[in-house]
């Protein structure tokens, strides 16, 4: 190998060491927009990283000035297709048996699907063709 070719190859792996960060950094950045505002808009404790995990991430965006867009959008549509994650948990312990039926404690109904959330946000008038602005 060359000296030439050497360098070509750290800074391909700088490169795509890089890309990795702020891509890392950016879902960081979501993240964190979207917990302050998923808590601020009724979002359970207990729940917040479930509504992360589920919510639609293509509504979450990145403005010019580098702010994270979308989320009042991405927990709407949130709550219309997964509204147990929303209001106070009940207190019981995860998985604690309801005596009076039903699945008890903080064990959440089944998962809307993601068609559901598409047709929600359809509803709701999210674009959900719009590419997300890349920073």
């Amino acid at each position: 190998q060359t000296e030439l070719e050497k360098l070509q190859k750290k800074l391909a792996d700088a490169t795509a060491a890089n890309e990795q960060l702020t891509a890392k950094t950016k879902e960081a950045q979501q993240r964190a927009a979207f917990t302050a505002k998923a808590t601020a808009l009724g979002v359970r404790a207990d729940a917040i990283d479930a509504a992360y995990i589920l919510s639609n991430k293509q509504l979450l965006t990145f403005g010019d000035d580098g702010t994270v867009q979308g989320v009042d959008g991405a927990i709407e549509v949130l709550k219309a297709s997964s509204p147990f994650l929303f209001g106070k948990a009940n207190g019981a312990p995860a998985g604690t048996p309801n005596l009076n039926g039903g699945a008890g404690g903080d064990t959440p109904p089944p998962i809307a699907s993601t068609p559901a959330q598409v047709d929600m946000a359809k509803k709701l008038g999210v674009d959900l063709t719009k590419e997300p602005v890349k920073k």
